[in-house]
């Protein structure tokens, strides 16, 4: 690989992703507390969350995918708005710890911190993609700023808008209306879920999930993998497919994450 020059030098290092980095992705995350002596896939800790990183295998290909395709939009003076994996963490922890925020407010708080300070400040398109990108990786949904912008068509002609004056919350909500979790969650629709109703909208297919066989079995549809929970059970009647969410090890860490607390606000939800 040729040498790089200048601030494109520094996201190089996005190429690929350590186990380090990959433990304090899910620790960012899913709130991993790894044991005092941790050595990761081989900890003898039986209780060490870091045990579970390769059955997280399919998800950290996609963490790399993601940033190892980030193309920075520069301009004479600016910098990349993501040099490093402790910068997407960042944001994740932002969005997490201030759900309520507007998206302008939330690009206005990282970029103007102390540490983004003592660089030149990137493209306001750069700005936007960083904070896709983070949002792709928190909640496994494609979103942008706007329908016209050039990182909508990047994510795809199906992915969600995040306006820069709606709260974080928000753009939650509406991606996932609250009326489907419920239908799924209700007892009287769904006698075998019990009185235990503590799902998150992130989680309301998870039945879904294990009917995916019977669709292609009844239906003769392909399935092909989705890595957007939104498109999850999308049929497409031109080809007949019908998109699968595959990232069960994700939903297996949401569902440990909010098992304890039950009827959680959107909110509540992101800043578990």
């Amino acid at each position: 690989m040729p040498q790089l020059a200048g601030p494109l030098q520094n996201i190089a290092t996005l190429e690929t992703v350590t186990d380090d980095q990959k433990v304090q992705l899910a620790k960012t995350l899913w709130g991993w507390t790894p044991c005092e002596n941790c050595l990761g896939l081989r900890c003898v800790t039986r209780t060490c969350p870091s045990r579970r990183m390769a059955r997280l295998d399919t998800f950290f290909k996609y963490y790399g995918k993601m940033t190892a395709s980030y193309v920075p939009s520069l301009l004479p003076g600016t910098r990349p708005a993501i040099q490093s994996h402790n910068d997407i963490t960042e944001i994740i922890k932002l969005l997490k710890d201030n759900p309520d925020k507007t998206r302008s407010q939330l690009i206005n708080d990282h970029f103007s911190s102390p540490n983004q300070q003592t660089q030149n400040a990137p493209t306001d398109q750069d700005k936007n993609r960083a904070f896709d990108l983070a949002v792709r990786i928190l909640v496994m949904v494609n979103s942008s700023s706007d329908l016209k912008a050039t990182n909508r068509l990047e994510a795809g002609e199906d992915s969600a808008v995040w306006s820069e004056d709606e709260t974080f919350t928000k753009f939650m909500e509406t991606s996932f209306p609250k009326s489907t979790a419920i239908a799924h969650n209700n007892p009287q629709n769904n006698p075998q879920r019990g009185q235990n109703n503590n799902a998150t909208p992130r989680l309301a297919n998870i039945k879904a999930l294990i009917r995916a066989k019977r669709l292609k079995r009844i239906a003769n549809l392909k399935l092909e993998p989705t890595d957007d929970i939104k498109n999850h059970l999308h049929l497409n009647h031109e080809n007949g497919t019908v998109e699968i969410y595959h990232h069960f090890s994700v939903l297996k860490e949401d569902l440990m994450l909010t098992k304890a607390a039950a009827n959680l606000t959107m909110s509540e939800s992101i800043k578990q």
